[in-house]
């Protein structure tokens, strides 16, 4: 017997209970630009983007001469976990799940980005 929820060949519909592909990538990098422009809204910052990730190291710990170069690597493979759980957990309610604790993450990570930017005007 057929199971009716799969993709059909003939008319490519996507399955009912299932976020398309491209609709769960546009989510995850549009809330990324999204948690990048509440850190700093300024267009000069763009410079800055690929700090974005050391955010989250700086809420937990400020990175010493030891740590420095572990904990944004770290950050980066968290945000690499996301990105291929949007791909695989598309079914709505995980999907849904997924999202807000991206949302979480991306949160503490804007309030740590926050904190390093603060430190940075105390050095300038």
């Amino acid at each position: 017997m057929r199971d009716v929820r799969r993709l059909s060949t003939r008319t490519m519909e996507p399955e009912p209970n299932k976020v398309p592909l491209g609709r769960a990538y546009m989510l995850y990098f549009g809330l990324l630009l999204a948690a990048m422009l509440i850190t700093a809204p300024s267009p000069k910052m763009i410079v800055l983007a690929y700090m974005f990730p050391f955010g989250i190291s700086m809420l937990f710990r400020t990175p010493t001469e030891g740590t420095g170069s572990v904990l944004p690597v770290i950050a980066y493979l968290i945000y690499g976990v996301f990105f291929c759980l949007f791909g695989a957990l598309r079914q709505r309610p995980g999907f849904y799940l997924l999202c807000a604790a991206f949302i979480i993450f991306l949160l503490l990570n804007v309030s740590g980005c926050r904190k390093m930017l603060g430190a940075f005007e105390h050095v300038t």
